[in-house]
């Protein structure tokens, strides 16, 4: 399953549950020594995220975009985010 069908599958299960705001992305980027555009290989993640949730108001977010030498199992790309969620 692609990435973005799976976070849209999931945006669909919550939002018929609860109101949410999203608060805090961290993306962490395997690269090397020399690479210093891991904010833009972040922007995917917030550009989907925006997509789906909207920027203004609870769809606004802070975000945060490292480079590391390796990441667990290999990966090229590890996303985080924290979500306030509102009953």
């Amino acid at each position: 399953m692609l990435c973005r069908e799976a976070v849209e599958r999931q945006q669909c299960l919550v939002v018929q549950h609860r109101a949410f705001a999203r608060l805090w992305l961290l993306g962490c980027v395997c690269s090397a020594p020399d690479f210093t555009d891991q904010h833009l290989v972040i922007n995917g993640a917030s550009d989907l995220l925006h997509e789906l949730f909207g920027k203004e108001g609870d769809g606004y977010h802070a975000r945060s975009a490292l480079g590391f030498a390796a990441l667990p199992t290999g990966a090229a790309v590890e996303v985080e985010a924290i979500f306030e969620v509102k009953d």
